[in-house]
């Protein structure tokens, strides 16, 4: 029988009617995988990303090690180890992204991204340097200038 483009689809099908219809059982399948098939799950698959990255997005949040270690449900060690190694399991990643509202590219980047305010910081005193900015300030700098260019944007058809 020769194989066209559909047959991948024609399996998933009968795949899926099999498995609603009962005739087959999931569970049984997946007790029944060898070792090796169950760890090979892409989520929990590890990466070495690079260390000072990791670091960069705890910092950025303002977090300690035992401060994302207790959101990210691990033992601080673990938080050291990433900050150490750079590995990290893709599931894991995106945990530590949401945790650390950074985003999910960032963290793959090979060196930490410098983040800067797009406009004066009146809010420093006597000339001292300004700290880096909170993930919280820039989210709301970069949505109210997307607002500014929308009603500028808006405005300009009224003329």
């Amino acid at each position: 029988m020769p194989l066209d483009s559909s047959y991948p689809h024609l399996i998933c099908s009968r795949l899926i009617a099999d498995v609603v219809t009962g005739k087959l059982d999931m569970r049984e399948v997946a007790a029944n995988l060898p070792e090796e098939m169950a760890q090979m799950s892409s989520r929990c698959t590890k990466i070495t990303l690079v260390p000072e990255v990791l670091r960069w997005a705890r910092e950025r949040a303002s977090l300690s090690h035992e401060e994302l270690a207790g959101k990210m449900d691990v033992k601080s060690e673990t938080v050291d180890e990433w900050e150490s190694t750079g590995k990290i399991s893709f599931a894991q990643i995106d945990k530590l992204a949401d945790r650390t509202y950074t985003p999910s590219g960032f963290l793959l980047l090979s060196k930490s991204p410098e983040e800067q305010l797009p406009m004066t910081d009146y809010r420093t005193g006597s000339n001292s340097p300004s700290h880096r900015p909170s993930p919280n300030l820039l989210d709301t700098v970069y949505q109210m200038q997307s607002r500014q260019s929308w009603m500028r944007w808006g405005f300009s058809f009224d003329r």
